[in-house]
């Protein structure tokens, strides 16, 4: 094991730690799950089909890798079943004894699969700075990544601009090797069929990889740089159009063309901002505040080494960074999600500074080279505490998703009979995906309806606190209570200090007519 394998486990505790899944990661939790166990007329994305059409492509990768994953699994299951799903589902906080095998275990694998190709894209990436910056700034880039919490939680998480990272790190790691051609086709794919916001990063990348004069590598700007990038765009376009346009046709139905990415540019555009309506951040926000949360300790050395290494440093890393937030941040609605693709340059130009402030140097002996090297180590240390904080937060955040396992824990298992569910949107959105829905064959139905009157016809109900609807507060039992992240708190009498506050959240509705049939009310926290 070596210092690139650091960043992979540090995705997999993420991974296990944290299980569930969010709103913006739905469409491709649901259609992992679907490709893997439904058929196609089933498939989530028939009911609830989104703003947008999404591509399928990063699903499929993900979905195959678990069954290429599954066939060598298999043995070593059998000969270790601490390794098995049922194993992972039991770290992750899922599986009572009776329970068996759950399918938030193979969740939870199928996100590994993706923490993996993400690995393998930072591993191609880590080699390539260690051909350009040399091999102190490789492992202090895989120590800073390790230790951070925003790159290693979302590695192995189905948002569209995670399952585009494998592409665009593996991208970075060719053209620090000096094939800057391979690397403008691959971050011209993620682009074209993944996710379309990863040009705010190919644009300068590609200015600079082909015109910065003296840059090792250089791609010629019509001879290389445009040629690659129009064949990468072009094969991927292809490929999303001739999955996508079979897979969102209806059942049955006729095959009608779709371009996902090209949808979701043409609808969230610069010019309409129809963006907006999730939400507005003033113009300095990821300076302000996505790079300080994201980078921590890696954001001041990034800033260093700008001033330590600016011949290579500044072309190469920051600059294309720089420029890419920038042009982020002209649009008003922002999240750290679509920084994602400068993170991994800001950090190695961190790595950078790391590698000349923490070495021994010649000139600058005793107590300026301590002080240096301790600095560094603090940095360091000080990100790592922030991870921790983040972790124990993340960890409270998915209601929705623990309060349909509680359902399954307490009443699934034991009930006698089928049952029909209802989830909310606070449950639908914090946790509660098909892989939670691990009754739908034994006469389990799970129903996530908007704007119901009456839920006569439920037996379960998952809903937000406090529970308001007048079919559900009068026809219903509340017998759990599932708490929530509700903000930090101060306690200097207890350490770390800083410590995460929690409230009741989401509760597990019983009908009525039910209440003979099953234990007392749950103190479920």
């Amino acid at each position: 094991m070596g210092w690139e394998d650091l960043p992979l486990l540090a995705v997999v505790g993420h991974a296990v730690l944290a299980p569930f899944s969010k709103v913006e990661e739905s469409f491709n939790t649901q259609a992992v799950h679907d490709l893997l166990f439904a058929d196609f007329a089933d498939f989530d994305h028939h009911t609830f089909p989104g703003t947008v059409p999404r591509t399928f492509l990063g699903a499929i990768a993900v979905a195959g890798a678990y069954r290429a994953a599954a066939l060598l699994h298999a043995p070593v299951a059998r000969l270790c079943p601490a390794a098995s799903a049922a194993a992972l589902a039991r770290l992750a906080g899922s599986a009572s004894p009776a329970a068996g095998p759950r399918l938030l275990g193979v969740q939870v694998a199928c996100r590994l699969a993706l923490g993996c190709l993400w690995a393998a894209g930072f591993r191609r990436f880590a080699a390539g700075a260690r051909r350009r910056f040399g091999g102190g700034a490789a492992t202090w880039l895989c120590v800073l990544t390790a230790v951070q919490f925003h790159q290693p939680f979302y590695a192995s998480r189905f948002l569209p601009n995670s399952l585009a990272m494998p592409l665009v790190l593996w991208s970075y790691g060719e053209a620090l090797a000096g094939r800057r051609g391979l690397g403008l086709a691959l971050l011209a794919a993620a682009c074209a069929a993944v996710r379309c916001d990863v040009a705010a990063v190919a644009i300068p990348l590609g200015l600079v990889w082909c015109l910065w004069p003296g840059l090792p590598g250089r791609a010629r700007l019509f001879r290389v740089g445009a040629p690659c990038t129009l064949l990468g765009a072009a094969a991927a376009v292809a490929a999303s159009v001739a999955v996508d346009s079979r897979l969102w046709a209806k059942p049955g139905g006729a095959v009608a063309w779709v371009w996902p990415e090209g949808a979701v540019l043409l609808y969230n555009n610069p010019v309409d901002n129809r963006s907006a309506a999730w939400g507005v951040e003033p113009w300095h926000w990821y300076a302000s505040s996505a790079l300080p949360r994201s980078l921590v300790g890696a954001l001041p050395l990034a800033a260093a080494a700008a001033a330590l290494d600016a011949r290579r440093v500044v072309p190469e890393l920051a600059l294309p960074a720089a420029a890419s937030l920038l042009l982020l941040s002209g649009l008003p609605h922002k999240e750290l999600r679509f920084a994602f693709p400068a993170l991994p340059l800001l950090t190695l130009a961190g790595a950078v500074a790391a590698d000349r402030l923490a070495r021994p140097d010649a000139k600058a002996r005793g107590a300026a080279a301590l002080v240096k090297r301790l600095a560094v180590l603090g940095l360091v240390a000080g990100t790592a505490a922030a991870t921790c904080l983040f972790a124990a937060a993340a960890r409270v955040n998915y209601p929705g998703g623990v309060a349909l396992r509680a359902l399954h824990d307490h009443f699934g298992y034991d009930l006698g009979h089928g049952a029909a569910v209802h989830l909310d949107d606070k449950v639908a959105t914090t946790g509660a995906s098909r892989f939670g829905e691990e009754l739908r064959g034994a006469g389990w139905t799970y129903d996530k309806t908007d704007g119901l009157e009456d839920f006569d016809g439920f037996d379960f109900a998952l809903a937000e606190l406090p529970v308001a609807k007048r079919g559900l507060a009068d026809g219903f039992d509340v017998v759990a209570t599932v708490d929530a992240y509700a903000g930090l708190r101060v306690d200097v009498a207890n350490f770390p200090f800083l410590h995460v506050k929690t409230a009741p959240s989401v509760a597990v509705l019983r009908h009525k007519r039910h209440a003979d049939t099953r234990r007392e009310p749950l103190a479920l926290v």
